[in-house]
């Protein structure tokens, strides 16, 4: 479990310092005050290959570059990672863990390692035989067990795209995009996963006592994509869950992810995205619970004042599981204070400010 963390210049975070964290860790706070970037940047600490780099980068937009990428163009690519875009200038993550190890990383522009473009000809787009060379962005890491090493991405003689592999430091399970619709591929496997070790039963039954006209749940691939189907007390076929409800799919997974993944770490940007509201205490719950028993740590971002209201009785009554971590932003720089479940609480009750 993740106890404090560290961040220096990723994205509008110029200097970041949390510490206490707890289980469940909700974060708040108007909008572009760098919920999301928190989220990101743990999952970057965690990660700490440059495939996690890559796909944080433009927040999962689109990605278009020639084949024959110039230094400017590869650049362009890892721009939105650095602090007010000072790419001459490294991020820094460090977290701590219940243990006291730490592990860290810092992402940079490496120019000892500078790769030499070749022209490709009279091509549109291609390089001319003078460009000049690209630095390969590095990512020198320090696991938790005190092991070095350095990952690149970089770019070939023709300007193509290199992502070294590497494992990870953490497993971290994230959904930050607050639009997120699950792949049914992905659920299905999951599903099966946990059905084939006779623990699916009690993802079902949380649905079943929150959602009464599910009678039933199971894997169906009519066609040739499996996807989780739902067994209705109204209907006599089996149904996509996805059709049925977006939250309810939402719920599950998040459930199924858990259940899954222990010992790991779970980032939800904007949780409430897709819950009636009358669910929200239902939800809390069923994700402590699974947490719990799971050993994963939440980070969970919400602008809905009803559903951080609704985490307040369970909060009371686990105060020791839960942190409030308020998020501020002035000048372009985001700041945030942690405040203990003992004291989350009444920070809610004060009317702490959730919304955009």
């Amino acid at each position: 479990m993740i106890k404090a963390i560290e961040i220096e210049r990723f994205r509008g975070i110029e200097h970041l310092a949390l510490d206490g964290l707890r289980m469940v860790n909700i974060i708040v706070g108007p909008s572009a005050a760098g919920k999301t970037t928190l989220l990101e940047a743990i999952r970057l600490a965690l990660g700490a290959t440059p495939q996690t780099a890559f796909g944080l980068s433009l927040r999962g937009a689109p990605m278009v570059f020639t084949q024959n990428s110039s230094r400017e163009q590869f650049e362009e690519l890892w721009i939105p990672l650095f602090f007010d875009h000072a790419i001459r200038r490294p991020v820094k993550l460090a977290i701590e863990n219940a243990d006291g190890e730490r592990a860290t990383i810092e992402l940079f522009f490496d120019a000892t390692k500078t790769v030499a473009q070749t022209a490709v000809g009279n091509a549109p787009g291609a390089m001319s035989a003078n460009a000049p060379p690209i630095a390969p962005v590095a990512l020198k890491r320090k696991s938790f067990s005190g092991v070095e090493s350095t990952l690149y991405a970089t770019v070939n003689s023709n300007g193509q795209i290199q992502l070294e592999q590497g494992e990870e430091l953490g497993v971290a399970v994230d959904f930050l995009s607050p639009t997120w619709q699950t792949n049914p591929q992905l659920a299905a496997m999951m599903f099966s996963r946990l059905n084939i070790a006779n623990k699916a039963a009690g993802v079902v039954d949380v649905l079943k006592k929150q959602f009464s006209e599910i009678e039933d749940l199971s894997v169906e691939s009519p066609s040739y994509i499996a996807a989780v189907y739902a067994s209705l007390h109204s209907v006599k076929r089996k149904i996509p869950l996805t059709l049925i409800s977006s939250g309810i799919n939402k719920f599950m997974t998040m459930l199924l992810a858990i259940e899954i993944n222990t010992d790991g770490t779970m980032l939800v940007d904007e949780i409430e995205n897709g819950i009636y509201y009358q669910t929200m205490p239902a939800l809390w719950r069923a994700l402590y619970a699974s947490a719990k028993n799971a050993r994963m740590q939440l980070f969970l971002t919400t602008h809905s004042w009803e559903c951080l209201k609704s985490a307040a009785e369970l909060i009371e009554e686990f105060p020791e599981d839960f942190s409030l971590i308020q998020m501020f932003q002035n000048d372009g720089r985001s700041t945030a204070m942690v405040a203990p479940g003992e004291h989350a609480v009444a920070a809610i009750e004060a009317d702490v400010e959730v919304r955009a």
